[in-house]
């Protein structure tokens, strides 16, 4: 009995391995490179379970990534403010109040990197619960490291405490000292993939149970990209215009920066020539009027040439998708289409007629001239050409209007009607064999009726 009892307790108990831990058996449990028994969590037991730890955890992963949002989007507000008195040289602000915010971007910094590598833990253990396994090492792969250094790199990023100078060599050649807080600032835009990343946690797609169910079991990933080709099917044109606003804002806050730190003295200095070099840049024009005069202007000017190649392909593929037909209207144009060129052909017909019918007569009658045969040639020559011509229209038009939709839509509705002929078939067959039985079974009581009369 204690031996029973001590299995049903370690079907119960996740965490308890089939195998004896104690120092004197000779089976212990599988440590691998660790130090200590393996621990089966919950979701290496049971389907329910795995999926109550998966609902934990993704509210845990929701609420960690509101913590990043706000912890990032405190220092980002505080790195603004601390541009802004610099370059607008606004004497409100002490030094100590300088110091005061350059150290809580810090602590918020160091505050933001602890959320993202806890982020990151949980969806190491999202990973491991969907796998159902045991072992964090199974689930982690080079590509999933790459990205959490770079995404600790990219939130690391922010102005230090102090007014920390580099030397540096302007376009023009001059030597002098410059501060780093202006890279840093600019660099520190990267964070703002994290409202991405608060969008797309707290969309309805991350938030669904049945979503995330089913496509945990259609092995289909609920992630970032997933999320993004929804929002580009659902609402496209307002994602590309979104996109587009927040690249053109962005990038001219860190070309006037940029300019106003290296260069200050200049007229892109200023947010509106700022504007009007990003919008040139960014549109791919470039009038040669306004020009960075800064290596990182430069930068800025490069990257937004980039995304304004990337985003101007996005919008005509955007575009294009809006103009295209629908499957009912392209076949209400196919059908009227096909209407007007049956009803020319039948015009075309009726006029190769009359003139065959013109020829005839005129051979009949000997009425026919050499000038008349001419000219009665050449129009039946250009009628049956017209003929040709919308014969080839009608063909293209009867091979564009099948795709594969159709050609699969046909082939359903073609096995539905066998399988229902099918029935019906059998149906008769069996109603045939219960008409004979019951014949038979009348038969022999009339012949039972007939030998008890006799």
């Amino acid at each position: 009995m204690s031996g029973h009892k001590r299995l049903n307790e370690a079907d119960e108990d996740p965490g308890i391995p089939l195998v004896d831990r104690s120092r004197n058996s000779p089976t212990k449990a599988y440590t691998g490179r660790t130090f200590g028994p393996v621990h089966i969590p919950v979701s290496g037991r049971s389907f329910s379970a795995r999926l109550k730890r998966r609902k934990k955890l993704l509210y845990r992963r929701k609420i960690i990534v509101n913590m990043e949002f706000f912890l990032g989007m405190t220092g980002f507000v505080l790195m603004l403010i601390l541009i802004e008195v610099h370059i607008q040289e606004i004497s409100f602000f002490s030094a100590d109040t300088i110091l005061t915010m350059q150290v809580l971007i810090s602590v918020s910094t160091g505050l933001l990197l602890c959320a993202v590598f806890m982020y990151h833990i949980t969806t190491v253990k999202l990973m491991m619960t969907d796998k159902n396994v045991f072992d964090y090492r199974m689930v982690l792969s080079y590509s999933f490291v790459i990205k959490v250094c770079f995404e600790l790199l990219v939130c690391s990023m922010h102005p230090l405490p102090g007014n920390l100078t580099l030397p540096f060599v302007t376009i023009h050649g001059y030597h002098g000292q410059v501060t780093v807080e202006a890279v840093l600032s600019i660099l520190m835009l990267l964070r703002l993939y994290i409202v991405l990343k608060f969008i797309i946690i707290n969309s309805q797609w991350m938030l669904s149970t049945s979503m995330q169910s089913i496509g945990n079991l259609t092995k289909v990933d609920i992630d970032a990209g997933f999320i993004m080709k929804c929002l580009m099917v659902d609402h496209p044109v307002l994602l590309v215009l979104t996109i587009m606003l927040g690249i053109f804002i962005v990038n001219s806050w860190a070309m006037r920066t940029c300019e106003s730190y290296y260069v200050p003295d200049n007229e892109q200095s200023g947010f509106f020539g700022s504007m009007w070099l990003v919008a040139i840049t960014f549109l791919t024009v470039g009038y040669g009027d306004l020009s960075p005069n800064s290596h990182c202007g430069r930068f800025i000017a490069t990257v937004t040439g980039l995304m304004g190649v990337a985003i101007t392909a996005l919008l005509v593929t955007v575009i294009t998708s809006k103009f295209q037909q629908s499957r009912s209207e392209r076949s209400l144009h196919t059908f009227m289409a096909q209407m007007e060129l049956q009803k020319r052909r039948r015009t075309v017909a009726a006029n190769i007629i009359k003139l065959s019918m013109g020829v005839w007569l005129l051979k009949c009658h000997d009425r026919l001239t050499p000038h008349q045969d001419l000219l009665f040639h050449i129009k039946l020559s250009r009628v049956v050409k017209q003929m040709r011509t919308i014969n080839a229209n009608l063909s293209n038009i009867i091979e564009n209007s099948i795709d594969i939709v159709d050609v699969a839509a046909t082939a359903m509705n073609v096995s539905d009607m066998l399988m229902k002929l099918q029935f019906k078939v059998e149906d008769s067959e069996f109603s045939e064999r219960t008409l004979e039985s019951r014949v038979r079974s009348i038969n022999s009581k009339l012949n039972a009726i007939q030998t008890s009369v006799r």
